[in-house]
């Protein structure tokens, strides 16, 4: 496996909010986005009604 896979697996496996390994996991069943449980969350109760993902 080259580099470039590697680093493109570790992409996959990167929660989008905090942008760190995931922690955790959980997947928006709008989208179907990875994020941290903490991070998606906190972004519900102080943010908004949806992940940042979904438009």
């Amino acid at each position: 496996m080259d580099e470039q896979s590697v680093e493109s697996i570790a992409e996959v496996f990167r929660c989008f909010i905090c942008m760190e390994k995931l922690r955790d996991a959980r997947l928006c069943p709008h989208c179907s986005k990875l994020c941290c449980f903490s991070c998606i969350r906190r972004w519900l109760t102080e943010q908004r009604a949806q992940c940042p993902h979904c438009p």
